[in-house]
């Protein structure tokens, strides 16, 4: 999968995707439970992105899959929680491979991720 906001800040993608779902900022905002305003000034990236919990909560809003809530979560200098637990149950061997994957393609990532779900799916 490419990242296809990858020339776009948080704020511009946030605003991107909105539009593409036909969300008003007014509705979004309301949906979240924060004020126009601030809904707008983060998409112009007047404010630092938001938390990981509030992009989940935006990502629902919009419908979005769980791998552009992904990007999302990235782009905002973030880590999702869930992915700290992974590297936080094997840090040493997670860290070896992650350094290892860098500099791989999209594809060749995609490859891997295949392969480990093979082996998941293997124990089960």
């Amino acid at each position: 999968m490419v990242n296809e906001f990858a020339e776009q800040t948080f704020g511009q993608t946030l605003r991107t995707l909105r539009m593409d779902k036909d969300v008003t900022l007014r509705d979004m905002a309301r949906r979240l439970d924060v004020t126009p305003t601030y809904l707008s000034q983060v998409e112009q990236d007047k404010f630092n992105p938001p938390t990981e919990e509030r992009i989940k909560q935006m990502g629902e809003v919009l419908g979005l899959p769980q791998e552009q809530v992904d990007e999302l979560v990235a782009m905002a200098g973030r880590v999702s929680t869930d992915l700290r637990e992974a590297v936080t149950e094997h840090p040493r061997e997670m860290a070896t491979f992650l350094r290892t994957a860098r500099g791989l393609t999209a594809e060749d990532i995609c490859d891997l991720t295949e392969q480990a779900q093979r082996l998941r799916n293997k124990d089960t």
